[in-house]
Parts: C-alpha cells; sequence; structure tokens
C-alpha cells in the first residue's frame, strides 16, 4: 500500500474535491479525529451514514429533533412532530398562595388556548366568621363594581341534623362562595373547585360554577356543602384573572389554574 504525506489537498479545479470512486470504501482508523469547522451536505439515510452512537457529547438541539414548540408540556411524536402530551383534557398553568394577605390573586395567565378554566382552592379565613368570595379581575384590576349575581344552595350539618343551606344576589359586589361563616382554623379548610367560562370573551359575560366544601366556626365545626353559580350581567369585557377573599378579615390558601383543552 503506497502512502502520500501532504498538509492538504486542494481539488484541481473548481471547488469540490472527491475521495474514491462510487463502490469504494474510506477508512478512517481508530484514535484519528476528524476536526469539522465547516457543515455537511448530502449525508446519507443513517443505515449508510453516520451512526447515532458517533454522538458521544453534547446535546442536539431540540429544533433539530422535529418541528413544532419544545417545551415542558409538549412531548416529541413519531412523526417528529412536538405535541401536547395526551391523556388529559387539563393542563396545569399557575399556583397563587397566600398567608394572611387580603386577597390570593391568578392574573395573566388566560390566553386563546383556551375558552374555559378550572380552578382548584384550598382556603381558610384569617378571622373566624366570614364568608370565602371571588371576584373577576380585568387588566390586573379587581372589579369591585356592582354587576355580579349569584345563587347557591346545599345542605348544612349541625347538631347532628342535616338541613337546607341555600343564599344568592342580584347586583353584589362579588360571588359568595360560601354562604355560612367560616372557620379560621386551618385544620378545616374551605375547598372546591370552580369552572370559569369563557374569562376571555368581549361579547359574552364570564359566567361560573363551584362545589364547594365549608366549615362554620362551631365547635366543633359544622360542615357546609354549596353549589354554586353565577355571572356578571353588566359588563362583558375580556377577564384578566381571578381574585379570592373573604368578606371579613385576610385570608390563607392555595389556588391552582388549569386550562381546559378546547378538543
Amino acid at each position: 500500500m503506497s502512502k502520500i504525506e501532504v498538509d492538504k489537498v486542494d481539488p484541481q479545479s473548481g471547488t469540490t474535491l472527491t475521495l474514491g470512486t462510487s463502490g469504494d470504501t474510506v477508512s478512517i482508523p481508530s484514535g484519528v479525529t476528524l476536526a469539522n469547522s465547516g457543515t455537511m451536505t448530502g449525508v446519507p439515510v443513517p443505515t449508510t451514514g453516520i451512526a447515532a452512537s458517533a454522538i458521544s457529547s453534547g446535546t442536539i438541539a431540540t429544533a433539530r429533533l422535529g418541528s413544532g414548540t419544545a417545551s415542558s408540556s409538549t412531548f416529541l411524536r413519531g412523526d417528529q412532530t412536538y405535541a401536547e402530551a395526551g391523556g388529559g383534557s387539563l393542563t396545569f398553568l399557575n399556583t397563587s398562595t397566600g398567608s394572611n394577605v387580603s386577597s390570593i390573586d391568578i392574573n395573566g395567565h388566560f390566553t386563546s388556548d383556551y375558552a374555559h378554566y378550572k380552578l382548584i382552592y384550598s382556603l381558610y379565613a384569617a378571622t373566624g366568621n366570614t364568608d370565602s368570595m371571588c371576584r373577576i379581575m380585568q387588566s390586573g384590576s379587581v372589579v369591585t363594581s356592582s354587576n355580579y349575581w349569584y345563587a347557591g344552595m346545599g345542605m348544612y350539618r349541625a347538631s347532628g341534623n342535616t338541613s337546607a343551606n341555600n343564599t344568592g344576589d342580584n347586583g353584589a359586589d362579588k360571588w359568595l362562595i360560601s354562604s355560612s361563616d367560616n372557620t379560621a382554623d386551618s385544620q378545616y379548610p374551605c375547598t372546591g373547585e370552580m369552572i370559569l367560562f369563557n374569562p376571555l370573551s368581549t361579547s359574552q359575560n364570564t359566567t361560573m360554577t363551584t362545589t364547594n366544601l365549608g366549615y362554620n366556626s362551631g365547635s366543633p365545626p359544622n360542615a357546609i356543602r354549596i353549589w354554586t353559580f353565577g355571572g356578571q350581567y353588566v359588563d362583558a369585557a375580556a377577564s384578566s384573572g381571578i381574585s379570592f377573599s373573604y368578606e371579613g378579615g385576610n385570608i390563607n390558601g392555595t389556588v391552582r389554574l388549569y386550562g381546559i383543552k378546547n378538543s
């Protein structure tokens, strides 16, 4: 086998240099390093090209793996497209917590990706004998004008007896989600879930439904199960968020926001 020792090989003419002829094998011995500062074009399919095992360091950019947007909420499908993970209709968006604050707000997380939203909450009052409530937010500010309506019904357990419990108002300045005085004991929080409908719509009023369990300030406290529905009847402006609070005193707790997929 003959051997040629040179420092550089250039094409005789033009800008293309060909190594060997079709059917030939170009052997690169073990221990040889190919330092590439340019680009590679026309690489064959993996069965005859560069083996994946040859990539032994660094990280391949996600944009090189597939089309679409790679994020913490997407995965790479078999057709090399990034998509939301299947198996559920809810997408977690945000958590807001508060300790002895005037309100717990979730704001700025409504997008055109979702028409409706679910909120899971666990709250208790800083001072007992007060009711839990919520208001919508527009452009980051809490709406306190008297354009809310709501109605609630449920069951009240007291002194070993069960009786009906109901509440409602028209032209109120909030949505009341618990109609009996709540305890300030963290062991007995006001818990529930809310479905918020069309908060970004400018042609439909924002409406909501809740399923809620609260406790009054008795000793021991009595449970109050309330189903609430409500809406706005004046203002059809887009809502930017929602604010939870108590009618009297501060609030403690956590609110989690989920987007409900459109399809």
